[in-house]
């Protein structure tokens, strides 16, 4: 029987910093704003694969003026190289056909992105592109009201990546061109507007959600403690950076990104939050990774995390971190 564990249910964000957006200085044709957009994410490992499957969901609310044109993911870039299509990991061939990429050279070179294929997505969906996910084109915008969900596998574990949502502004650039003459034997470009239109550059927004990382090229903390090196490598972290962390007041949540060493024994595994134990919420494998919110106290909380591995010379150890979070 399939069975896939929850590692992370994210957050669901209303960006009201952006709303609305600063038009000083801009001319404004139509009013795009789509900053009461909700993002909620889901991380899950999936045994069978052995990958992670990274759940999104993209809402517009009616509060929204402007449909949204484009979720623009960003999200694969990395130092090393790898080959684009990898026909290893699950795939849906409504959303990402293998067979339609044949005529694609690129995806059959090597190229500084993590691979990945799709899941599920919505309909009249678009997943081309090597370095960012466009999901929404011509002939269907998410409009206010409306959401749509897709997921993504990678054999890489979770870390901060970025989306980048956009609106639909080409009525607006219609209109702004609709002021030239046809015949009048000049071309005109948007970007030469003075003043300058208050289109997806100002009405856009970048959010934070959990993607595929390498954790070889992120700057890890080793949570301190154990010797020799090699066995602190067993549990290491994205964040917390430090053994203790200060929060300011009301950031009753944290984001924990941790990631197993290759050699770790996964059934010694334990994880308490002020003695209570919280193992249930992560899944760990050799090499593997977790982002989990937890819920913390005001004041002062406890983060306990133990694991064995087997070090350099090939004996079990224990690597075993403690780690303060204090909400002020």
């Amino acid at each position: 029987m399939k069975k896939t564990f929850i590692l992370f249910l994210l957050f669901s964000l209303k960006l009201l910093s952006q709303c609305p957006p600063d038009t000083t200085g801009y001319q404004v044709i139509q009013d795009l704003t789509i900053c009461f957009t909700q993002v909620s994410a889901v991380v899950q490992y999936n045994p069978d694969c052995s990958c992670y499957y990274y759940t999104y969901t993209i809402s517009s609310s009616n509060q929204n003026k402007g449909d949204i044109y484009e979720i623009w993911y960003d999200g694969f870039k990395t130092s090393k190289e790898y080959f684009m299509l990898d026909l290893s990991l699950p795939y849906n061939p409504q959303c990402d056909y293998p067979m339609s990429l044949f005529f694609d050279r690129d995806r059959y070179i090597k190229r500084k992105e993590i691979p990945h294929s799709f899941i599920s997505c919505p309909e009249k969906w678009d997943g081309s592109g090597h370095r960012a996910i466009g999901c929404v084109f011509d002939e269907y915008m998410l409009k206010p009201g409306q959401s749509i969900t897709f997921t993504i596998a990678s054999y890489f574990p979770p870390g901060k990546r970025i989306f980048e949502i956009s609106p639909d502004d080409y009525e607006a650039v219609d209109q702004w061109l609709s002021q030239f003459p046809p015949d009048d034997g000049e071309e005109h470009f948007t970007g030469d507007a003075e003043p300058p239109l208050a289109l997806r550059n100002v009405y856009g927004f970048k959010v934070e959600v959990p993607g595929p990382v390498d954790p070889e090229e992120l700057e890890l903390f080793n949570g301190g403690g154990q010797k020799p090196d090699d066995v602190n490598l067993f549990l290491r972290y994205a964040n917390p950076k430090e053994s203790q962390t200060e929060l300011p007041a009301g950031q009753n949540t944290f984001e924990v990104l941790i990631y197993y060493g290759k050699t770790i024994k996964k059934e010694t595994f334990k994880a308490t939050l002020n003695d209570q134990d919280i193992k249930s919420l992560f899944y760990p494998v050799p090499g593997g990774g977790d982002y989990v919110k937890l819920n913390l106290k005001n004041g002062r909380n406890v983060l306990e995390f133990s694991v064995d591995g087997l070090n350099q010379r090939g004996q079990v150890a224990n690597d075993k971190d403690r780690l303060v979070l204090i909400v002020k």
